[in-house]
């Protein structure tokens, strides 16, 4: 056998074996650790829908959480809906990610729509089926507030 042919089965085989390892490593990551952490979590289990509302000065927001969860990793989406007749936006959507920590639910949340520059945050404390807490959001209903602070509160549907 040639030294050429040599050299052409070892790259071929260590493709391969790289190929092999990836495979088995996002098996690993996406298949069977998500599996395992919910087999073994003895947490709080809050997936679901979850319906609630906050108050920006005279303007209530009605509020929609759907929770999905893996272990203490909770992700999904978050709707906001403004009853002011007069606001420039009137429905925000965004998706969020986050962790359970201590008896707290802790999100990170970001517009779907690219043309709607609105991130936030939100601290909400576990109880029975409702959370309550604080979040800080950029106001996207452009009124006189840029950043503001609010009271939310969400029961499970």
């Amino acid at each position: 056998m040639g030294i050429g042919i040599s050299i052409i089965i070892g790259v071929v085989t260590g493709i391969l074996s790289a190929m092999v390892v990836g495979a088995v490593n996002i098996m690993y990551k996406y298949i069977i650790l998500p599996w395992f952490q919910v087999k073994v979590y003895k947490g709080v289990l809050l997936e679901g829908c979850w319906n609630g509302f906050m108050q920006i000065g005279t303007v209530k927001w009605d509020m929609k959480l759907i929770i999905n969860q893996k272990g203490s990793k909770v992700s999904g989406d978050l709707t906001a809906k403004s009853n002011d007749p007069n606001a420039k936006k009137k429905e925000t959507s965004m998706t969020f990610e986050g962790n359970i920590y201590d008896g707290y639910l802790i999100i990170s949340c970001v517009a779907k729509d690219p043309r709607d520059i609105s991130f936030g945050a939100m601290i909400l404390r576990i109880k029975n089926k409702r959370m309550t807490g604080r979040q800080i959001f950029r106001d996207l209903s452009e009124s006189k507030y840029d950043v503001f602070g609010s009271n939310v509160e969400f029961e499970y549907e």
